[in-house]
């Protein structure tokens, strides 16, 4: 989406940030080249953190996101960015899973002592923990739906 509508992008970003101007962070998953990643967006205090589950295989930073690029113009402001020490995905298709974990930890675990306390852990997760996570949010996920899981 950032390739091909930059403007879309910018625009909704800049419509997500008016509506929600009293909260303090935006979670904005962002998908690149097959490959999901997290961004929060710190708007009051001019920062973003990435959270990238394949950081670790390479050397990245806020250039390596289209998003990044888009985020000045949508906001108004340039931004300080952070890569993120977080969970990494141990094959190539646990992207997604990985951005519902850190969007889960983040709101239940993180947000009220973030960025004070956050993520610290580098590990590869694991097929049990992807279960967990789907095992706990599916449920939750059929039921705002109005799906009865059997």
């Amino acid at each position: 989406m950032c390739k091909r509508n930059p403007r879309e992008v910018e625009d909704h970003i800049f419509s997500l940030a008016t509506h929600h101007v009293d909260k303090d962070f935006i979670l904005a998953p962002h998908l690149s080249d097959d490959h999901w990643s997290l961004f929060i967006i710190a708007q009051h205090i001019g920062h973003v953190y990435i959270l990238d589950s394949t950081k670790i295989k390479g050397e990245k930073n806020a250039s390596n996101y289209r998003l990044s690029s888009l985020l000045p113009t949508a906001l108004g402001s340039e931004f300080n960015y952070t890569m993120v020490d977080c969970k990494q995905q141990k094959g190539g298709w646990e992207c997604g899973y990985m951005v519902l974990q850190h969007m889960f930890d983040f709101v239940n675990l993180y947000q009220n002592q973030f960025p004070d306390e956050m993520w610290h852990d580098m590990r590869e997760a694991t097929n049990n923990e992807i279960d967990v996570l789907l095992m706990t949010l599916m449920p939750k996920f059929f039921s705002e739906l109005g799906i009865s899981v059997v």
